[in-house]
């Protein structure tokens, strides 16, 4: 069952004060932890002058974000830099206008398991050793907005997975991912993804823009690797009734450096398209990102035998 969140936040305002704002999350099919899902701080200027604040919102000096689950409070990302940092910067909002800044709930918390979470959020428009750069004839608005509790639910994406075979009956289409159970400390790994149609009609689909990849490390959380887009032609795959297309993509063992040895799997995830067309999981295959014995002895046999002329030894 889908579900939209929309959530009002309330300003505990005082005489100079008059700022209304609201918190969004926009309308998805279905949330799972490890997507990037927008958080969207709107603003909107109440009084006939136009007001400034300081928008560092990703950097979680200027805005909070509380998050319950069970009762229990989520720790905080710390203060600093997030991943889509934007370095601070003076907003102006103009009478009756409403200004909106997009962040991710991933740059506030980090959520480790499925469930019903309770969200609080609160923004000071200009903290008390800020000093932000606006003509002196702006007024700087200085109250904290304290947003009402509201919830939202994620599913972990071992639930997304198991909920494959309604999904496949629902959207009409069978996803089938197969390729090696490890990868190769060389060449690259050769992976293949079959898309059937299970219907009496045809169907469309976006190949790769409508897949994204996911590696789930052992805890069975979506690794930072597979928020990597698949390289490939873009093209509109035509399904006929009962029909399939098969295509193809590869991993390098330099796309996993960063990343720890040890036992993943892989699965693609096809977005969605409306209500009637819900996002649809392939199957997991298992990934081994390991450098086995004989690996290491063949790296360092070809190391040791020296670079080639005029180019660098691969290995």
């Amino acid at each position: 069952m889908g579900f939209q969140l929309a959530v009002l936040v309330n300003f505990s305002v005082g005489a100079d004060d008059h700022v209304a704002a609201t918190l969004r999350i926009p309308p998805a099919e279905r949330y799972v932890i490890g997507d990037d899902i927008p958080l969207i701080w709107s603003f909107s200027n109440r009084t006939a002058t136009p007001l400034a604040f300081l928008w560092e919102g990703c950097c979680r000096l200027n805005g909070r974000l509380t998050v319950t689950s069970e009762g229990q409070v989520l720790p905080p990302i710390p203060p600093g830099s997030a991943l889509a940092h934007q370095f601070a910067r003076a907003e102006r909002i103009e009478p009756g206008a409403v200004r909106e800044f997009s962040t991710l709930l991933s740059d506030w918390v980090s959520l480790r398991s499925g469930g019903r979470y309770r969200l609080r959020g609160a923004y000071t428009g200009v903290l008390s050793n800020q000093q932000p750069q606006v003509p002196k004839s702006l007024s700087l608005w200085r109250g904290t907005a304290q947003a009402e509790d509201i919830s939202v639910a994620v599913l972990t994406p071992e639930a997304y997975l198991a909920e494959r075979a309604q999904r496949e009956q629902r959207r009409g289409l069978r996803l089938e991912l197969r390729g090696p159970p490890r990868l190769g400390p060389l060449e690259p790994t050769a992976m293949e993804l079959t898309v059937s149609n299970l219907t009496a009609r045809e169907q469309r689909l976006v190949w790769p823009g409508d897949v994204q990849v996911w590696i789930l490390a052992a805890d069975g959380l979506r690794a930072d690797l597979s928020l990597r887009a698949i390289e490939a032609m873009t093209e509109e795959l035509v399904l006929p009734p009962g029909g399939s297309a098969h295509r193809s993509f590869a991993f390098t063992a330099s796309e996993f450096e960063r990343l720890p040895l040890g036992d993943y799997r892989c699965f693609i995830d096809l977005t969605a398209r409306g209500d009637d067309c819900p996002r649809l999981p392939s199957n997991a295959i298992p990934l081994r990102w390991r450098l086995e014995e004989e690996d290491v002895v063949s790296l360092l046999s070809a190391a040791a035998r020296g670079g080639r002329t005029g180019a660098r030894n691969a290995p």
